[in-house]
């Protein structure tokens, strides 16, 4: 199914702006945004990774709260250092209950002037785990970053980690690389397919596709000219084994199919992980107009298909895939579009965010940033119920640092969806190691069964029927029925072992109806 770009909005729910925080004058702040993870005790909140790579000649890492205030800040060590160039929450790596986040710094020069450096970043001591930096001058190593869940074994999420600018197989032709998030040590290599290929341009971890029990991942090659020049492809591959999966490729040449990726929702309601994939060379309806072509995680077939029909503006670069903000059972897209509202090849324009049907591809909603040279939609990220309000979020990144000059002024803006349905309730009694608890659920569907699971840190995982779990590799912990009330419960004993776990819990009903996560430590 091919969709043309239009201005025509169908009749749903719309996202209205929550929040808005902006940077220091005359710094590009919110050139790139990511969900931070639990970051609160005994509270199941996330944050927000602001990455300002050009901030004070050196970067910068801001950690915002849930209400746009700053909680914390990071500065790169060494002018031209470009920190914060990527980020990605890590998971809770080190058991402390709190999410770390993999930040990174292409522009070090620890092996040679912009040889780059990846880190691991704990949350509480505010220092790192471990620091990888690249081999060689030149390779802005951390160009590209990236999460996936545990792949060696110790049940803790790696990084993966890219550069385009890595020549061992040809100039350009990029590389990949997957560290274990909680040590640093190389666990897998994927070299770039050939000169100019720019292998890791985009990347993003899929969930479990083929049912091994291990998260699979994708990465784009917008520069692969296989078939033709540029026109680039994208591979999937298992996250147990390393070997490719499926390889998609661009429709033509200049395509280059691959420059942007986004992945892990649900968009057809089957219960398995979907992907988008960027195009933004391609000229299906306007010269370097952009396309965003959409995909099943089960079968690879493509769902539906969106071109943009003015000339250069290269949509497909910047996207996101968010939960069900209209409400009809299927996540949604995010198509970040910063040069939005131009009007010729020297205009810069304010920047526009289309928010797409997951279902089909729709325009539900067109935001805009506020002035020329915003550059509105540079950065985007799903945020879920970052709030706990019961209605989902997401940010979008506009750097204002096109204009130039001292007046210049970034920000990130937080739009919320509408209120989901009523929820479950879920609570729990006893906490303690060593002792015997009781998990209960109100406000169930009556005499249905619901599922409670549990997971370490949040996330997002589908289930059949189109909702999902708002955690990481959940597991079961017991399936119970409800009364006539729609109420239940069930005792287990928690082991001695346990004390200064951290626990995340989610219970969902067979009409899938779902509790708020739950968060505590075992005391």
């Amino acid at each position: 199914m091919l969709t043309i770009l239009a201005p025509l909005l169908l009749s749903a729910p719309q996202v209205s702006e929550s929040w808005t925080a902006t940077g220091p004058i005359g710094e590009p702040f919110g050139q790139v945004v990511a969900s931070a993870g639990h970051r609160a005790w005994e509270i199941a909140r996330q944050e927000i990774l602001v990455g300002s790579p050009l901030q004070d000649g050196a970067g910068q890492l801001t950690i915002l709260s849930p209400f746009g205030s700053t909680s914390l800040f990071f500065e790169g060590p060494i002018p031209g250092s470009l920190l914060g160039y990527a980020v990605a929450d890590a998971g809770d790596l080190d058991g402390d209950g709190l999410a770390e986040f993999f930040v990174s710094a292409p522009g070090m020069r620890r092996s040679g002037v912009d040889s780059g450096m990846v880190a691991a970043m704990s949350s509480l001591s505010r220092q790192p785990l471990w620091i990888r930096s690249g081999q060689q001058a030149g390779w802005l190593w951390g160009e590209s970053l990236g999460s996936i869940g545990d792949l060696d074994g110790d049940s803790h999420r790696e990084m993966m980690v890219a550069s385009t600018y890595v020549d061992a197989v040809g100039t350009r032709a990029g590389r990949v690389e997957i560290l274990s998030g909680r040590k640093g040590t190389s666990l897998r290599l994927h070299e770039g397919v050939g000169a100019g290929a720019r292998t890791g341009a985009a990347m993003a971890s899929l969930g479990d596709l083929d049912g091994d029990g291990v998260e699979d991942y994708l990465i784009g090659s917008p520069g692969e000219s296989t078939l033709g020049y540029k026109q680039g492809s994208v591979r999937l591959y298992s996250g147990a084994t390393g070997a490719e999966l499926q390889l998609l490729d661009g429709a033509a040449p200049g395509d280059e199919f691959g420059a942007g990726i986004a992945a892990g929702r649900d968009l057809d309601a089957d219960g398995v992980a979907d992907f988008i994939i960027g195009a933004p060379g391609s000229s299906l309806a306007a010269y370097e107009g952009g396309a965003v072509r959409a995909y099943s995680g089960a079968t690879g077939v493509l769902l539906w298909e969106v071109a943009g029909d003015l000339p250069e503006r290269r949509i497909g670069g910047v996207l996101a895939m968010v939960r069900d903000l209209n409400q009809d059972g299927y996540c949604d897209v995010l198509i970040g579009d910063p040069r939005g509202g131009a009007v010729s090849a020297f205009d810069l324009g304010v920047g526009h965010v289309q928010l797409r049907s997951g279902l089909d591809g729709q325009l539900l909603q067109l935001l805009e940033g506020d002035q020329e040279g915003d550059r509105f939609g540079s950065s985007l990220t799903d945020l879920g119920d970052l709030d706990l309000d019961g209605a989902d979020e997401f940010a979008v990144g506009a750097p204002a640092n096109q204009l130039g000059g001292a007046s210049a002024q970034g920000y990130v803006r937080v739009f919320e969806g509408p209120p989901s349905a009523s929820q479950l309730q879920l609570g729990i009694l006893g906490r303690t190691a060593g002792q015997s608890t009781r998990v209960y659920v109100t406000g169930a569907t009556p005499q249905s069964l619901v599922s409670v699971y549990r997971g370490r840190d949040a996330g997002y995982t589908p289930m059949p029927g189109g909702t999902h779990l708002d955690l990481a590799a959940p597991t079961m912990m017991a399936s119970i029925l409800t009364d006539s009330q729609g109420e239940a419960s069930v005792d287990s004993w928690i082991g001695a072992a346990y004390a200064g776990t951290p626990v995340r819990l989610q219970a969902i009903d067979d009409q899938g109806n779902r509790s708020a996560p739950l968060y505590f430590v075992i005391q």
